[in-house]
């Protein structure tokens, strides 16, 4: 599939982690192996942890902690188990999860060019 074909499907996408099962789901609709899309699916379950994170960055409300002025976020789910915390989290920490999040796209690029999709059937007219 060309690049602009597979933007009208996946730029309409949510989210990376969906964005990625479908991708997944395209590769295995047009025969590519199995053992190819491996790396592809440990990649997705990085994704997902990483999605995980960020929402919590972004979502969770944000407060400082007098005297020290330490920044913490209020964590609150209920994904499985109930979870009721303030989490401290630094400036550096959400630095370094922005570098995490590059480091990801840089990896996409490496394992989707490493996958090879078979060329289609003839058709028969």
């Amino acid at each position: 599939m060309d690049n602009l074909t597979g933007a009208c499907i996946t730029t309409q996408i949510g989210n990376s982690g969906r964005m990625i099962d479908a991708v997944i789901a395209l590769l295995r609709l047009k025969g590519v192996p199995e053992q190819t899309i491996t790396p592809l699916n440990k990649f997705a379950e990085k994704v997902g942890k990483k999605q995980r994170q960020r929402n919590r960055i972004v979502h969770d409300p944000w407060s400082f902690r007098f005297p020290s002025g330490e920044a913490a976020r209020d964590e609150l789910s209920a994904t499985r188990e109930v979870i009721s915390a303030v989490v401290p989290h630094s400036t550096k920490e959400v630095e370094a999860f922005a570098d995490d999040i590059i480091a990801l796209v840089n990896e996409l690029e490496t394992v989707l060019n490493a996958v090879t999709i078979p060329p289609s059937p003839a058709k028969h007219p």
